[in-house]
């Protein structure tokens, strides 16, 4: 933990004095997009296609605007989204050069083209120090905000995190409101959350100079409500499957703030696209946090033998599973995602209030879906239609959708077999209806969910808390 003030870092550059004069779009027509490569920013292009007439225009590092645009077609896919990219464009930079890396007319045709930037743009690299992040977490919205500033003012919304809290200052606080934040920055963990909060103050700062500037306050964005599928690297994702491969869980408890990703970037989309509503701080993230005992306890629910272990015990079994289960490498190199470390953490014990960004999503119907109720605790089901997925199906990510008491909609090719057969659902947390899968039967491939793929031996399929999950046999 630092007590090294962060304070000489929180500044303006005396270049961005204040922004352009004029007037910002009602409805913006052109938005910049940062960050449409990784994981958020996937999202954050799908809901901004999907929810806008805007045209996108993508910063992307990449040799030309063709090999960029394969870039977040990649990307689109591997998180299952699809989009309609006749209504992106493709500007080759990063957001940490100067003048992201674009000509000086260059620099001055985007500043006068588009209406409003949206930045998904980050190093989230927790095992990284302060130093080695300050060039994109920091400077990268710097620059942006030159951007924004130039030939016409235009809204800046940033991407931030819950992670901020962990400032020695909001210790002891129970809950926190969408309000700037305070303290020097002191006591943060790792170089991640501390740029964040550099990025939030001075972001604060440009605001009082004239910028209209976003803070989007994410929380632990962990799988697509719809789909389950989340980042295979991300160490929540990581931690969840070596617990089931091992059978053993970190025996402690905290707060997990985990919001759908697909919430997180439809709510920052309704924001930017209504500029009235801009110009502040928003909590993105759900309001009813699951605690982690919980969240194995869903496990056990579910017919996976998992048992609360001592974390020393819990990883050492880590190193002994590591010969069979290389993905679990960077957890054992990491000190893993300690929960210990965790539940020390501010974030771990606090609560977030988002009645503002509840104000602003009102009209839009976007909502956190909840995470507290024992019904969301379902980590994979089967329905009955277990042939082989037809050609050209991605295995576990079909899944029929309830669409009323006794009802299953027919979206997607399990749902039309499921009303077809009008079948009862094979539960593999209902040992009547099958054995739940042995520790031996557990297997982990290098896919993502929103809790843990389905361990049924012999049958493939994604979980997701609350929502009913396909298993299909595997040809």
């Amino acid at each position: 933990m630092s007590d090294t003030s962060l304070l000489s870092h929180v500044t303006l550059p005396d270049d961005l004095g204040a922004p352009a004069p004029g007037v910002i779009a009602d409805r913006p027509e052109r938005i910049l997009l940062t960050g449409a490569t990784g994981y958020l920013g996937a999202y954050l292009l799908a809901a901004l296609l999907e929810r806008s007439k805007a045209t996108i225009v993508c910063l992307v590092r990449a040799a030309d605007a063709p090999a960029g645009l394969a870039r977040i077609q990649a990307n689109l896919e591997r998180y299952e989204l699809t989009a309609d990219l006749s209504r992106v464009e493709v500007v080759t930079g990063a957001v940490e050069a100067p003048r992201l890396g674009l000509s000086e007319p260059a620099w001055q045709a985007l500043a006068g083209d588009i209406d409003a930037i949206v930045d998904a743009a980050a190093d989230v690299n927790f095992m990284s120090p302060l130093s080695r992040l300050l060039p994109i977490n920091v400077g990268g919205p710097l620059n942006l905000l030159r951007l924004a500033g130039a030939v016409r003012p235009k809204p800046l919304h940033l991407s931030s995190s819950y992670s901020v809290f962990n400032e020695a200052s909001y210790d002891g606080v129970a809950r926190v409101t969408e309000e700037p934040l305070v303290g020097e920055g002191r006591g943060f963990r790792g170089g991640y959350p501390a740029s964040k909060w550099i990025a939030e103050r001075v972001g604060d700062l440009a605001r009082d100079r004239g910028w209209n500037v976003t803070m989007h306050r994410l929380g632990y964005l962990w799988g697509d409500a719809r789909t389950g599928r989340s980042k295979p690297s991300d160490a929540l994702t990581l931690n969840v499957r070596a617990c089931l491969v091992m059978g053993q869980a970190q025996d402690v408890d905290f707060l997990m703030h985990i919001t759908p990703v697909d919430f997180a970037a439809a709510a920052i989309t309704e924001i930017a696209l209504a500029p009235a509503h801009a110009n502040g701080h928003f909590h993105t993230l759900t309001e009813a946090p699951i605690k982690w005992r919980a969240f194995v306890e869903g496990m056990r629910e579910n017919g996976y033998p998992v048992e609360l272990t001592p974390f020393a015990a819990w990883h050492k079994a880590l190193h002994g599973v590591l010969a069979t289960h290389r993905e679990f490498m960077a957890l054992a190199l990491a000190g893993s995602f300690d929960p210990e470390r965790t539940a020390q953490a501010n974030i771990s014990k606090m609560q977030f209030d988002g009645a503002r960004l509840r104000s602003a999503l009102a009209a839009s119907g976007v909502a956190c879906p909840p995470l507290d109720s024992p019904a969301d605790r379902d980590l994979c089901r089967g329905d009955g239609a277990r042939e082989p997925l037809a050609p050209g199906e991605r295995q576990g990510l079909m899944r029929p959708r309830r669409s009323g008491a006794g009802q299953i909609s027919t979206r997607g090719p399990l749902g039309a077999q499921k009303a077809r057969r009008r079948a009862g659902s094979f539960d593999l947390s209902r040992p009547s209806q099958g054995k739940p899968p042995s520790r031996g039967a557990f297997s982990v491939p290098p896919v993502g969910g929103m809790l843990s793929q389905c361990r049924a031996p012999g049958f493939s399929g994604l979980g997701i808390r609350g929502r009913p999950q396909a298993c299909v046999r595997r040809s």
